[in-house]
């Protein structure tokens, strides 16, 4: 393992007892990984994005772009993620996860010396190193990369930094890796909308899937699972809200929503209808709680903000074929226009009103079921109640 030199030390043991304050590492191991493994070995570049005159400027960050190294090794060793890649559109394709998401991770997964876990989402490499460092042998720690020349360099970083002996796979990371399997614990750094049949059928029983599952509205949460005896079995629990790019195919990136909020405005208005703060408070669609709920009630609805001046949020339901456009009149209220099926908004608002009658669980207040077919739904806690709005079924 190459060590941090003295002139980092300082910085990765700056950002190690941010981990500690915030409560996000207080494993030994966990710990020593971090102070240990050389973050700045993995970037050698990264990208900072801001929105200047409505649109998305992109600056390319290296060490010369500072006035000295200490600046830039500061600037890696923030509690921050940092895009590594981006494409044409300035949206990042790949980056190094904030180091709080990865101990959120590395603790909940419960990763012990010996253990064989299959990390899926490679990115630079560094989470890798950390997962070697924490179970004590290369050899034990399998990567899953979508993009070849990213893998590529995970690789020479890794061999570099740990030594050799992590394999870093080339592939959909959605399939797993089953050459390495069976395997102790299971880690996704991207997203994903369902957990995958693959990694359920490579984690022994007893093992744990550590990932983070999203809707289309855009909630993101860890989800933790533990692997039951018999089939694909297994019970999952959500942590708390999160932030990660979703897994993809290669060269197939996730929908852009700008491209369904086009289609619908040209559509004509079927209904409009207004609503007040008691009604439907339209400020909570900026809310995880809120979208994490709307997800389990319609799940192939997404929010989105469309400029008609002035920007007005929108929710678009492709199930339903329709958009509800919240537009402001100025008085506290808005005036729903309903592109499509005139039921949406009722339903909504029903939807709406159970979650606030429930006292607006978190994502923490959900689990997820998975029966031996693999058959997966998500349901609130024994002391929450739907009242006749359906689980949230996203496997069957």
């Amino acid at each position: 393992m190459q060590q941090l030199d003295g002139q980092a030390r300082p910085y990765a043991q700056s950002l190690v007892a941010t981990l500690k304050k915030e409560g996000m590492v207080h494993s030994p191991l966990v710990e020593a990984a971090f102070e240990q493994v050389p973050r700045h070995a993995f970037i050698d570049l990264f990208f900072r994005r801001e929105i200047r005159d409505r649109k998305m400027h992109v600056e390319e960050v290296r060490p010369s772009s500072f006035p000295n190294v200490g600046a830039w090794l500061q600037a890696i060793y923030t509690n921050e993620p940092l895009a590594t890649a981006c494409d044409e559109e300035s949206t990042a394709t790949s980056s190094s996860s904030s180091p709080a998401a990865m101990a959120i991770m590395l603790e909940a997964s419960e990763l012990r010396k010996g253990m064989r876990v299959l990390e899926i989402g490679t990115g630079t490499g560094y989470n890798a190193a950390l997962i070697a460092a924490i179970v004590g042998s290369n050899h034990q720690v399998f990567t899953v990369e979508i993009e070849a020349d990213l893998a590529a360099q995970a690789q020479l970083r890794l061999d570099q930094v740990v030594g050799l002996g992590v394999t870093v796979h080339t592939g959909n990371g959605l399939e797993g890796y089953a050459p390495g399997a069976p395997y102790d614990r299971i880690l996704a750094t991207g997203s994903t909308s369902t957990v995958p049949l693959p990694w359920l059928e490579q984690v022994r029983a007893g093992g744990i899937i550590l990932m983070n599952l999203i809707g289309q509205m855009g909630a993101c949460a860890f989800l933790k699972i533990v692997k039951k005896e018999a089939g694909l079995a297994a019970h999952g629990r959500f942590l708390s809200g999160s932030e990660f790019m979703e897994l993809h195919e290669v060269g197939k990136y996730p929908c852009r929503r700008a491209s369904l909020v086009g289609q619908y405005l040209a559509r004509p208005i079927a209904a409009q209808q207004s609503v007040t703060h008691a009604d439907f408070d339209v400020s909570l669609l900026w809310d995880r709680r809120l979208d994490f709920a709307l997800q389990l009630a319609f799940p192939q609805m997404s929010f989105a903000s469309a400029y008609v001046k002035p920007m007005c949020p929108c929710l678009i339901d492709v199930a339903a074929d329709t958009m509800l456009l919240f537009r402001p009149t100025g008085d506290g209220q808005w005036q729903v226009e309903v592109r499509g099926d005139t039921q949406l908004l009722e339903r909504v608002l029903t939807a709406y009103h159970q979650w606030v009658k429930l006292g607006r669980p978190d994502v923490s207040a959900y689990h997820l079921h998975i029966d031996s077919c693999g058959r997966q739904v998500v349901t609130l806690t024994p002391s929450f109640q739907w009242s006749g709005t359906p689980t949230w079924v996203i496997y069957e």
